[in-house]
């Protein structure tokens, strides 16, 4: 009977990557003929297959760094009990169970948010960062860029839980657990490396010199095609950060009453961005 079951989720597991695959397939055909793929892949090759390695870095380097969550996970205890002291009077933690929190709100430190993560991926950004960006930088002091960047990225995810923890005591329970549980680590990724890229450029250290912005034809389209979509991805994440239900990033929606912390409204907030956006890149 043993043997039964393990075959029956091994025929399902291949029916599911069957499906799956077959799903991407048909809706790849949809947006474009299958020469087009075909004539894709030969030129882009290179890159796709770039692109292939740097998702399968990812999942290693978390796989790697998985290792680490205990003593990570005890360390965000102590740091964050220390934070929180000097906002509640009624902070506590259990090392054995990994919970910290208030008297009001208490979460458990999952391996998922000991910093682990983070760390794995501020690595590799910074690996494939110091190798495309090389011959702009100065070795061996760029390698310094990976003790500051785990640093960095280990106390922003510590602030992340000592600001989760706050939100859910003073303001809503929900949105801390909601949308800014899930998106606040995302956030706190994006400002440490593209902090990080540009102090590099900025200090001598880690820069050999300062070169010239080239501004082509080909630049000028890329912004003015990037720009408003990258403005309304990142709207979209903060927004998403200060609510727990769906999120309305662009039209004429509300969200329903109670979804968003005190007062904020993310629908005329995403427009105005948006807008702007649109208007800067038309300048290009």
């Amino acid at each position: 009977m043993f043997s039964m079951a393990v075959w029956t989720v091994h025929v399902w597991i291949v029916c599911w990557l069957s499906l799956g695959t077959a799903a991407l397939l048909l809706w790849l055909c949809a947006v474009a003929p299958v020469r087009f793929w075909g004539q894709l892949i030969q030129r882009e090759y290179v890159s796709l297959l770039a692109a292939s390695l740097v998702g399968i870095g990812v999942w290693g380097s978390s796989q790697f760094t998985q290792e680490l969550w205990e003593p990570l996970a005890i360390a965000i205890l102590r740091v964050d009990y220390a934070l929180l002291r000097l906002l509640y009077a009624d902070v506590s933690y259990e090392l054995s169970d990994y919970v910290i929190g208030t008297s009001a709100f208490k979460i458990i430190i999952a391996p998922s948010c000991s910093g682990y993560e983070g760390i794995g991926l501020i690595t590799l950004f910074l690996t494939l960062y110091l190798w495309l960006f090389r011959k702009h930088l100065r070795f061996p002091q760029a390698l310094w860029l990976f003790p500051v960047g785990i640093l960095t990225i280990w106390v922003a995810n510590a602030g992340r839980v000592a600001a989760l923890i706050a939100i859910g005591t003073s303001i809503s329970p929900e949105i801390a657990l909601g949308g800014f549980h899930s998106k606040a680590g995302w956030l706190s990724f994006l400002l440490v490396a593209l902090g990080l890229i540009t102090v590099t450029h900025r200090v001598q250290l880690f820069a050999l010199a300062k070169s010239p912005l080239l501004t082509t034809d080909t630049t000028r389209l890329a912004m003015a095609l990037l720009v408003p979509l990258l403005v309304m991805l990142g709207t979209m994440t903060v927004t998403a950060a200060v609510s727990h239900d769906f999120d309305f990033p662009i039209g004429g929606f509300s969200p329903p009453e109670g979804r968003l912390a005190r007062g904020f409204k993310p629908p005329a907030f995403s427009r105005f961005l948006f807008q702007s956006a649109v208007k800067s890149a038309e300048s290009f």
